[in-house]
Parts: C-alpha cells; sequence; structure tokens
C-alpha cells in the first residue's frame, strides 16, 4: 500500500544532520551460528557411529512403510545371513593405509590357478547334463509342432469359413440388384435427384449482384451517384442526354414541383433556425440538419435553373430537337424543308420526273 498520500511531519533532512542510533533492520547483523553436520549427513558426524547395515535399514523402512499401509504393528526384519551375503560399509582399519597394494603379476597368477580349479571340477557335471537336456528340447520341440499345425488348422477353417459368408452376401446383393435395380420396373425409384437446398425459403440471394459496380467517392455533389439518381428522377436532362420528346406541360409540373420541394427546404430552415434554446447554443443535431437543408436547398435550386433554361429554350424555339441550335441554324433547317416539300410537290404534279425514270 502506498504512502504518498500521507503528510509529511518528519520532513527528510540533510547529510549535515545528526544522525540517530537507530539502525535499520537489514544493517543488523545475520547468521550468526554456524551449522554443522547432523548425524546422517556424513563426515565427522558419522564417524563415531561405526558402520552402517544399509541392507537392515532399507528392510526397517519398508516394515514400518507397509505396517502403515496396513495399520499393523511394525515388525524387526529377521536378516538370515545365510540367504544371501550382507555388504556393509565398513570404514577402512586405521593401520592398513600404510600397506603396499598386492602385486600384478601374482594376482593375475592367483586368478588364473583358481579359474582353472573351477572348470576341472564343472567337465565332469556337463556331460551328464548335456544328455537330459538333449532329451527335453527334443521333447518342446514335438510339442511345438503339434501346436503349430493346430493352430494352423484353426486358421485355414477361419478363413474358409469367411470366404463362404462373403459369397452368401454378394449372391443376396446380387439377386436384390437384379430385382430392384431396373427404374422401369420400379418407378418411384425412378426420380431426379434434387439438390439439398431445394426446399429452402431464401434461394439466389446473390443473383443480380455479379455486375454491381462499385461504390465510388467523387468529391464533387454535383457529380456524385446521389445527385445523378435526383436528376433523372426529377430533371429532364441526365448525365447530358433529353428525355424522349417532353411537353409543356410536363415541364410546368416538374418547375411547379421543384419550386414546392424549394419553399419546404426554407422553411424547414427557418424552423430549425427559431428553435427556442435556452443555452444559446445548437447542438450537433441542429447543426447537421441546417447543413442537409442547406445541401438540398442548392440541389433543388440549381434543378430549378436547369428546368427554367430548358423551359426558356422550348419557348424561343418551339420544338425541343432544336435544342443547343442558334438562329441562323433554325432558319436554314426551314429552308431546306420548305424547298424539299416545293420538290416533292412538283414530282407529284407531273412537273418533275424521279432520277430512276429519266
Amino acid at each position: 500500500m502506498t504512502t504518498a498520500h500521507r503528510p509529511t511531519f518528519d520532513p527528510a533532512q540533510g547529510k549535515e544532520a545528526l544522525r540517530g542510533p537507530a539502525y535499520h533492520q537489514r544493517l543488523l547483523p545475520a547468521h550468526t551460528h554456524l551449522k554443522v553436520r547432523q548425524p546422517g549427513q556424513g563426515g565427522d558426524a558419522d564417524a563415531d557411529a561405526g558402520p552402517r547395515d544399509l541392507r537392515a535399514e532399507l528392510l526397517a523402512a519398508e516394515a514400518a512403510h507397509f505396517a502403515k499401509k496396513n495399520g499393523a504393528p511394525a515388525e524387526q526384519p529377521t536378516i538370515d545371513d545365510s540367504s544371501a551375503p550382507k555388504r556393509q560399509l565398513e570404514a577402512a582399519p586405521e593401520g592398513t593405509e600404510g600397506e603396499t597394494e598386492e602385486d600384478p603379476e601374482a594376482k593375475r597368477r592367483r586368478i588364473l590357478e583358481e579359474s582353472r580349479d573351477i572348470d576341472a571340477d564343472s567337465d565332469g557335471s556337463e556331460e551328464d547334463d548335456s544328455s537330459d537336456e538333449d532329451s527335453d528340447d527334443e521333447d518342446e520341440a514335438a510339442e511345438l509342432m503339434r501346436e503349430l499345425e493346430k493352430i494352423k488348422k484353426e486358421r485355414l477353417a477361419q478363413k474358409e469359413k469367411e470366404e463362404r459368408e462373403r459369397a452368401a452376401e454378394e449372391e443376396e446383393q446380387r439377386e436384390t440388384d437384379i430385382a430392384l435395380g431396373n427404374p422401369l420396373l420400379n418407378s418411384q425409384d425412378f426420380n431426379m435427384k434434387r439438390r439439398w437446398d431445394d426446399d429452402v425459403v431464401f434461394k439466389n440471394q446473390a443473383r443480380g449482384t455479379e455486375n454491381r459496380d462499385g461504390k465510388e467517392f467523387v468529391n464533387d455533389l454535383l457529380r456524385s451517384d446521389f445527385h445523378k439518381r435526383f436528376m433523372g428522377k426529377y430533371a429532364l436532362i441526365v448525365t447530358g442526354k433529353m428525355d424522349s420528346q417532353p411537353s409543356a406541360k410536363a415541364l410546368h409540373n416538374r418547375i411547379n414541383t421543384d419550386v414546392s420541394q424549394l419553399l419546404q427546404r426554407f422553411e424547414n430552415i427557418m424552423a430549425t433556425a427559431t428553435v427556442n434554446n435556452p443555452s444559446y447554443t445548437s447542438t450537433a443535431v441542429e447543426t447537421y440538419q441546417l447543413d442537409v437543408e442547406s445541401t438540398a436547398l442548392i440541389r433543388a435550386s440549381e434543378d430549378i435553373l436547369g428546368l427554367t433554361r430548358t423551359m426558356k429554350e422550348t419557348w424561343l424555339f418551339g420544338k425541343i430537337d432544336t435544342l443547343g441550335e442558334n438562329e441562323r441554324d433554325v432558319q436554314r433547317r426551314e429552308k431546306l424543308e420548305e424547298d424539299a416539300q416545293a420538290v416533292k410537290k412538283a414530282i407529284d404534279g407531273g412537273l418533275l420526273l424521279p432520277s430512276s425514270e429519266k
């Protein structure tokens, strides 16, 4: 737990201040007692105990463990010296340290003599035992051969039984296929395989999305996808093309619709701007509404300007297909049409002959 929040009643003193008699706990002397070996850890601690009987200690520990496990009183194990040689760790006698070791040559001769005596004693007994071992080996080999033959016969019988069962199953399956495998005889089985999703409710959810164009970001409100859709819905001109022969009545209706929308936008802006706010600050929602209405107002104004321009051209030139032409082009086109009509009348009256009859 920190103590940074506690006030400093005894502030830190400089190095010139007098030191007190107090010492830190870690400055006190520690480990003032020297550890020595305990009995059982070897060294000088076990020198006075004499030689240890490790086998007796192991048997005593095992007896105590099993007595504790079985709930019986522990019994002192009895050690039989005749059953196995006892190996003890004895300390070397004090007078043997200065003696010299046995001569290697004398040790080798002694070992050879002992092994020669052992071989001489075992030669006579090996000849008697060899005949008995040979007869026992022959009996065991004959018994093994009989067991092997028995196992082979059992495996052969099992294999024949499995083959007969397999042949019977194949024959039964063949008869079943002959009886039921003809679709003409079993009309209920003669059906087209259906898809796993034939009975689902919603199918072909992704149809029509293959050719869908990805969304594009255009940093211009007049060239955005929304503006194009809006102009295609409420205006005549969409991506530079004219509708097919709009009438003057349709133009008037669209202009009236845009004017009404323009007035509605003005009302929305005024309603948002005149909201009684005691804090005299506009919220984020009000600011967003003003931005949206202002953008829509600008778009409606642009649409009205475009429609009025189209209406003016229609009123000036009289026909939709003459939009964009100046007065000289219109006069030239009208003159050509009059000449064509005069030529047609002359041909119909017989004054002129077509070029094919000349």
